[in-house]
């Protein structure tokens, strides 16, 4: 039994927007692989980092301990000068091995954030009902494109809201997320008003 034309164009239709999303989703997911390279990247130099710190720090306290071995020379306090100066090089590294830690803790990671849903529809000339909302980071969030709606005449409000369409048909845009730190993430968003 033949299809009907309509029909047939409904097919093709739902077919190509399948292949459309598949393709998007391909692309997130190359681009949560950069990010994840990129992380790597960073953890890996922070690991480099904190080796060479660890070098120092076993030097100086080898110092430590040949002085405390040694004991003093004269009785004076002069002799302690030594200990007292490993002592404090070895704060320093402590102290710098911490503020990295503490670095890699609170910095996002790149990409982290992503805007959700990725896809939203509604009526001409009614409001969508679906707000954007921000995944990882820390909200309130805010949201911007710089692409247009151009298929539907849409358009995206700061706090993720999504005017009506004047248009029937579907757009797909870049939204940029921005978390309350001012970390960024951008997620292809579509919209489709019928």
């Amino acid at each position: 039994m033949a299809r009907k034309p309509r029909e047939s164009a409904s097919v093709d239709h739902l077919t190509a927007r399948l292949i459309d999303v598949a393709n998007k989703g391909v692309e997130v997911a190359n681009r949560i692989s950069q990010d994840i390279r990129k992380m790597t990247a960073t953890i890996q130099d922070a690991l480099a980092a904190a080796a060479a710190e660890k070098v120092s720090l076993d030097a100086n306290t080898a110092s430590i301990n040949k002085l405390v071995a040694q004991g003093p020379a004269s009785g004076s306090g002069a002799d302690a000068q030594p200990v007292v100066d490993a002592i404090n090089a070895n704060k320093a590294v402590a102290d710098s091995n911490q503020a990295l830690l503490d670095s890699l803790l609170t910095s996002p990671a790149p990409g982290a954030i992503s805007v959700s849903p990725t896809s939203i529809s509604g009526s001409v000339g009614t409001p969508f009902t679906t707000q954007l909302g921000g995944v990882g980071g820390v909200g309130p969030y805010t949201f911007a494109t710089a692409d247009a709606f151009s298929n539907t005449g849409a358009t995206l409000n700061a706090d993720g809201t999504v005017n009506a369409a004047t248009v029937a048909g579907t757009d797909t845009v870049n939204v940029t997320a921005t978390d309350s730190t001012g970390a960024t993430g951008t997620t292809p968003v579509t919209v489709t008003a019928a």
